[in-house]
């Protein structure tokens, strides 16, 4: 075969591949406007991407991801990640990214400011950055290393590509490389997607208010409601339909059953929503695709809630205790999860509508976010290709 149909056939490749997913608020099970704060011991399961248009801090021991995910922590701000964090999928923000002790990335990070590592940190793609990176003792880089400022290497720590510099880079005792460029062009690392939070919806509530001592029940039916209020052991009942309430209270143990029989429930809160410890949410006849809250106030649960559906509240501050269990998905201005939680991606079929019917955004397996496609450039194989065509190709690592 000569090489104009080589190249054909090439090119050919090259455009029928599908393009690449672009990230949409759809595929975080936690996004927020201004920061994300997570407690330590604290994990997201399958295609759970975290996210924030500005920081996002991790404590120690977090476990995130299981690669599945194309962005697993994206932000606009800086990322701090404690010791001994796990991420599965790249490390993507504006600003700077810190990594603590013992940390592991099967991914790649691209920093719009500087990157620091502490000992024992293991990255098995690329570290790129537009600032300084400073990579302390017994780390490992499976990738290229590339600082638009200065890259130092600390005592026996290797990369496996070139470290490249647009200062110079230093290299400690033992350290190594699979080579070394002082001077280097600056690099252009990734920039985090720009998530659309969507408008607060208007509406307002009024009506009658309940206010219960411990151990009593309620159950209301779709409408207008004033405050809702229970003291220990409280019990609201809730069945299908659309509500407006001006605030939501629960004690201790409180538990709020959904009867999602006869179809998805959607409860609009003027004012706050507040929960004790051991508030539960409970349903019958339904998953927490179905359940939505829109909360115009700010949202405090107690320790130890077992929590299903979807959260969404644009300009509002929502706090989890420690061990939450969380199956639906949050979306605030603040938000603040404290330690030995846990999240599973379900994101609302009412606020993201669905193909199916089941969530996952026409995704049939319904495991998780399927981001929408839009166009990029093709698979890096197909461009291996097209290249070999024309005998391109050379022995240098290949960078995006």
């Amino acid at each position: 075969m000569n090489k104009k149909l080589l190249l054909s056939a090439g090119l050919c490749l090259m455009i029928a591949q599908p393009a690449i997913a672009a990230p949409v608020l759809s595929d975080f099970v936690v996004f927020g406007k201004t920061s994300v704060t997570i407690g330590q011991n604290t994990g997201a399961p399958v295609n759970a991407a975290v996210g924030s248009g500005g920081s996002v801090t991790i404590q120690q021991n977090g476990q995130l991801g299981d690669g599945n995910d194309a962005i697993i922590l994206s932000g606009g701000g800086a990322y701090t990640g404690g010791n001994n964090g796990n991420y599965v999928g790249d490390i993507i923000f504006s600003g700077s990214v810190n990594l603590g002790n013992g940390s592991q990335v099967t991914g790649n990070i691209h920093s719009g400011g500087s990157v620091t590592t502490n000992q024992g940190v293991k990255v098995s793609g690329d570290v790129i950055a537009t600032g300084n990176i400073s990579l302390a003792q017994n780390n490992q880089i499976g990738g290229v290393v590339h600082a638009g400022g200065n890259a130092s290497l600390g005592n026996n720590t290797t990369v496996g590509g070139t470290a490249s510099a647009g200062g110079t880079v230093a290299l400690g005792n033992n350290a190594s490389t699979g080579g070394v460029i002082n001077g280097a062009a600056a690099p252009t690392p990734l920039s985090p997607a720009s998530i659309v939070m969507p408008s607060a919806n208007v509406f307002s509530a009024g009506g009658t208010n309940y206010s219960y001592n411990n151990n009593q029940q309620l159950a209301l039916s779709e409408g207008t409601y004033g405050a809702v209020s229970f003291k220990n052991n409280g019990k609201l009942t809730l069945t299908s339909g659309v509500y407006y309430f001006d605030s939501f209270n629960f004690g201790n143990n409180g538990l709020l059953e959904l009867d999602l029989t006869g179809g998805d429930i959607l409860i609009n809160i003027v004012g706050n929503l507040t929960g004790g410890n051991n508030f539960d949410i409970a349903l019958i006849g339904g998953d927490p695709f179905d359940v939505l809250f829109e909360i115009h106030g700010n949202v405090k649960v107690d320790q130890n809630s077992d929590w299903y559906g979807t959260i969404f509240a644009p300009n509002s501050t929502v706090e989890f205790g420690q061990n939450a269990t969380i199956t639906g998905a949050i979306y605030g201005d603040i938000i603040k999860i404290d330690q030995k939680s846990t999240f599973s991606y379900a994101a609302s079929n009412r606020l993201f509508p669905q193909d199916n019917g089941n969530g996952g955004n026409g995704d049939d397996d319904d495991n998780g976010p399927n981001p929408s496609e839009v166009p990029a450039p093709a698979p890096l194989a197909s461009i291996l290709f097209g290249l070999m065509a024309l005998g391109y190709i050379s022995r240098r690592r290949i960078v995006a």
